[in-house]
């Protein structure tokens, strides 16, 4: 019963304790020193002794997961949170999954450094905006998640028309993740222009129309 309630909560702690179970189980196979860094040509640029690596990702994890949870406790909003508790827990969900994902990725590509990242980063990134932009949308006034500008603060209407349009635009951006996972064109750049209109869009257009409601 306590695990139907808390479902999503369960499904984080058993996607972090993966990571603590795959990293044991190929530690011996592992090189003593693996890749934890790459640059934005796709070029491993860092590395850490196994010992460290394999551990301290899932513990970060873990953090990570603990923090979340608790923000919405310590949020001046919380009260908001019911509003859209499922898709909260959902989108914690979803980042962790990405966490996880992007250290079996070190993994596998600590036994096979001659494989790229991009395509299996592009992969993951794609997903995670498309399932985040899709619940963007429905998510209230907050200190913890969405466009948290003055002027969405200030305004409810102003809040929910930028957030669901950040949603669409999350999407968007989701998609060319996946195409760039397949084709890569130019990624470094093609991902920087995007993610500039991702960010920026969705502020001007708040601002805009916060001005339009003030007048």
């Amino acid at each position: 019963m306590i695990i139907k309630k808390h479902i999503y909560l369960s499904i984080r702690i058993l996607l972090t304790l993966s990571m603590f179970f795959v990293g044991i189980f190929f530690y011996n196979n592992l090189p003593n020193i693996i890749p934890i860094h790459w640059n934005i040509n796709g070029q491993i640029d860092r590395y850490s002794p196994k010992n460290i690596a394999i551990f301290i990702f899932p513990i970060i994890t873990l953090i990570m997961v603990i923090i979340l949870r608790l923000s919405q406790y310590i949020d001046p909003k919380k009260a908001r949170y019911e509003t859209f508790k499922k898709e909260w827990e959902i989108m914690q969900t979803v980042i962790t999954a990405f966490m996880v994902y992007i250290y079996f990725i070190i993994i596998y590509l600590s036994l096979n450094q001659s494989q790229k990242i991009e395509p299996l980063l592009f992969i993951g990134m794609g997903v995670l905006f498309i399932i985040i932009g899709n619940y963007l949308g429905k998510i209230r006034q907050n200190y913890m998640i969405g466009f948290k500008l003055p002027w969405t603060i200030a305004n409810e209407d102003v809040w929910n028309k930028t957030n669901r349009l950040g949603g669409y635009m999350f999407v968007i951006f989701g998609i060319i993740f996946l195409l760039e996972a397949y084709f890569l064109w130019n990624s470094a750049y093609v991902i920087f222009l995007f993610m500039l209109l991702v960010i920026f869009v969705p502020i001007i257009y708040s601002y805009l129309l916060y001005k339009k409601i003030k007048k």
